[in-house]
């Protein structure tokens, strides 16, 4: 109940995570933490897939990472040395991906998003952006289709 009033109130309680010329929003219920960027090893037999960075080390576990803006950027930033991870939970039941993460140029921000401060925003830029381009909080944000990610990571690794 108290949920619900906090949804109807306030809003959802988001992610703000920073790119390089966009941000990302993302539900904070998916992520599970939010870690240091730790060099990934590149995954073999994965092709050249540039949105998929490697495998990191998280908890003992080897997780996909991806970059959500090499999905639309072809020279994407380098994570610098305030990159972060999101480690999320994997949505689709998938027994091999119950965890992946995103990187983050930049450590994320607390956000209250409600449905009335979110516009649709057509952005050529970020057309192949692997979910909803909109404006929020006046700025540009990719609102992250987690499930496509997921669809994509697991005929990319699991197919």
């Amino acid at each position: 109940m108290a949920q619900a009033n906090e949804q109807q109130e306030g809003g959802i309680r988001c992610l703000v995570v920073p790119l390089t010329n966009v941000s990302m929003l993302l539900p904070s219920s998916l992520v599970v933490e939010v870690a240091s960027y730790s060099e990934p090893t590149p995954v073999y037999g994965a092709g050249d897939v540039p949105w998929l960075q490697g495998r990191v080390n998280w908890r003992g576990q080897k997780i996909p990472l991806v970059s959500v803006e090499a999905f639309f950027e072809s020279d994407f930033a380098v994570p610098g040395g305030r990159a972060r991870m999101l480690v999320l939970k994997g949505l689709s039941g998938h027994p091999k991906l119950a965890f992946f993460a995103v990187l983050a140029q930049q450590i994320p921000r607390l956000a209250n998003v409600t449905a009335d401060g979110i516009e649709p925003l057509n952005d050529e830029a970020l057309a192949n952006a692997p979910g909803e381009v909109v404006l929020a909080a006046s700025e540009a944000t990719i609102m992250l289709d987690v499930d496509y990610v997921e669809k994509r990571l697991i005929e990319l690794l699991y197919s």
